[in-house]
């Protein structure tokens, strides 16, 4: 028993008859009598007994018929979600964010989305950035935030803004005021670091290195919001 068979089932059941049935599923009434033939060749019974001009339901065909009336139910209410879920009206997205990208850039963006969506649930995830990517390869988030791309097939990414790269400073530090670091000028300094899984500290260090500047690292951390933290207790610069 196909869908087809099911919506010509259910058409003569709540109509009565082969014409009405096939104008409301702008078919042929040869092929309604058809389909219905063959429904019963399947089914074994007979679904209907013709008096006159109408059809009337066996026992057998209105049991049938509570079941297809329930399965369609079902079917509508399918139809509706995938409906609701393409228009983005209801639903669970799942967002995979480094630290930093959840912390302050998402709740800026989120609190308009949501206005615009309101049926729509965002559950987030606080990953680093590989993890990030493999959480949207594996499905397990329906997409990724982070400030550093990882290649891999199978994923696009898209530039959504670029931040500034900047030294943190305690109150009262000699460089306060400076519109640009140089990056010899932190030679020595007690240097609070981002942790070797930090893709920024590579970067760092490389630049630091050419320009000959070794500070003293006393603290290396992968989140950059404790390393202001610690910077505002005086452990160092980040």
């Amino acid at each position: 028993m196909n869908l087809r068979q099911c919506e010509v089932f259910r058409a003569v059941m709540e109509l009565g008859t082969v014409t009405a049935a096939a104008e409301r599923l702008h078919v042929t009434q040869p092929a309604v009598s058809k389909m219905l033939a063959q429904l019963e060749r399947e089914l074994g019974f007979a679904a209907f007994v013709r008096n006159r001009r109408r059809l009337l339901p066996t026992p057998e065909a209105e049991a049938l018929y509570r079941e297809v009336r329930r399965a369609f139910l079902s079917l509508d209410y399918l139809t509706r979600v995938a409906c609701d879920l393409r228009h983005l009206r209801q639903g669970n997205l799942v967002v995979a964010a480094t630290h930093i990208m959840g912390s302050h850039y998402l709740p800026e963006v989120l609190a308009p989305f949501l206005e615009r969506h309101p049926g729509l649930r965002v559950s987030l995830q606080s990953l680093d950035s590989p993890g990030t990517a493999q959480a949207v390869l594996t499905g397990r988030a329906d997409l990724g935030i982070s400030q550093f791309e990882v290649p891999a097939p199978g994923l696009r990414s898209e530039v959504l803004c670029t931040p500034d790269t900047v030294c943190v400073l305690p109150p009262g530090h000699r460089l306060v005021g400076e519109a640009c670091v140089a990056a010899e000028a932190l030679a020595g300094e007690r240097f609070i670091a981002l942790a070797a899984v930090n893709p920024l500290r590579a970067a760092v260090d490389s630049m630091l290195e050419a320009a000959g500047a070794v500070p003293r690292t006393v603290v290396d951390t992968p989140l950059a919001s404790t390393a202001c933290r610690l910077v505002m207790q005086g452990t160092g610069i980040s």
